[in-house]
């Protein structure tokens, strides 16, 4: 196994049990890790989940637009109280 927990070092304070669990806990993780899509375009694993969420990936634009067409008001209100405070610029982000 690559990634191990410095929990795991020979000076670690955990007992024999202590040191079983994380290590199979440490083994799983790193396997989930192995199954994730790597960013190379033609990785099968990476193309699936493209695939998979491209719909909602489309849609993207119509749902931020409603979004913003929902909050319109509330916005107006927040943009008003952040000029008032003398701030010329703001960031909007996301994920």
């Amino acid at each position: 196994m690559a990634l191990t927990s410095p929990l795991l070092a020979p000076q670690s304070f955990l007992d024999t049990r202590r040191r079983d669990v994380l290590e199979r806990v440490c083994a799983a993780e790193y396997a989930g890790i192995l199954e994730l899509p790597t960013d190379d375009p033609l990785d099968a694993k990476r193309r699936r989940r493209v695939e998979a969420t491209y719909g909602e990936m489309m849609s993207q634009p119509v749902a931020v637009q409603s979004t913003w067409d929902t909050n319109a008001s509330a916005l107006r209100d927040v943009t008003t109280r952040i000029v008032a405070l003398g701030i010329d610029r703001a960031y909007l982000v996301g994920a």
